[in-house]
């Protein structure tokens, strides 16, 4: 197996090392792999990004909500945006198919 891997271009996992198991040589490996934002000039740069304070108050009375209520949110979120039915597990072409052949809005209707 280190073979058909050291084939395939990834020599390092499978290098000798004392009494590690190949889980920690892994999580060592894929943290050494891990990619970072590069800025203008090519340079790894974390990203900053803003959010305006509508968006952060719109965020914090979310998430003050409980999680019964931010499902209900999420799942109209879905129906409405994209037509799409969790409890069907469906992303239907539009909303007047989601309304034919959906049989409701909530996991009772799916009964």
């Amino acid at each position: 197996m280190a073979d058909a891997l050291t084939l395939h271009g990834h020599p390092k996992i499978f290098r000798e090392s004392q009494g590690e198991t190949i889980q920690v040589r892994l999580r060592r490996q894929m943290q050494e792999d891990a990619l970072e934002p590069l800025d203008n000039s090519g340079t790894s740069a974390a990203p900053i990004e803003t959010f305006s304070p509508e968006v952060l108050e719109e965020s914090i009375q979310f998430l003050r909500l409980q999680a019964q209520d931010r499902l209900h949110l999420v799942l109209s979120y879905l129906r409405d945006k994209y037509a799409y039915c969790f409890w069907c597990g469906v992303q239907y072409e539009d909303d007047e198919t989601m309304e034919q052949q959906c049989p409701g809005p909530d996991e009772d209707s799916h009964d």
